[in-house]
């Protein structure tokens, strides 16, 4: 999966200036993306590449839905293992950004779903 396919997507879908998708761009904070765009992106994705995905596949939904946060007020370990457990498709350097910001908004990127759509397919090979 090339960021190229990625950025025609995100262009089509979000009305964005393909100069605008690079891999570090924020979905959200940089292209301007809203959740009914998520619903849009991944449908494309999902015809492209004939792939079932479900958003919770690409984004860890579950850190909106509970506290990532131990009693010291760090990213627990629970958390790290089960996003790498989870979602094998994230890089160590976006799980260490967000252990680091504490922030979930890292997982937003472009190169989300790239990385996860390469992941999709070598799976599939």
């Amino acid at each position: 999966m090339s960021l190229n396919e990625v950025s025609e997507i995100l262009v089509e879908v979000l009305g964005v200036e393909p100069e605008e998708v690079t891999i570090d761009a924020n979905l959200v904070d940089d292209l301007a993306a809203e959740s009914i765009d998520f619903v849009d992106i991944i449908y494309s994705i999902e015809q492209k590449y004939q792939l079932k995905i479900s958003a919770g596949d690409i984004f860890p939904a579950f850190l909106q839905e509970e506290s990532f946060l131990d009693a010291e007020g760090k990213v627990s370990q629970e958390v790290v293992s089960r996003l790498e457990t989870e979602y094998p498709h994230l890089s160590s350097d976006i799980i260490n950004e967000f252990v680091e910001n504490q922030a979930a908004e890292v997982f937003f990127k472009v190169s989300s779903l790239v990385n996860f759509i390469d992941h999709k397919q070598a799976q599939a090979a």
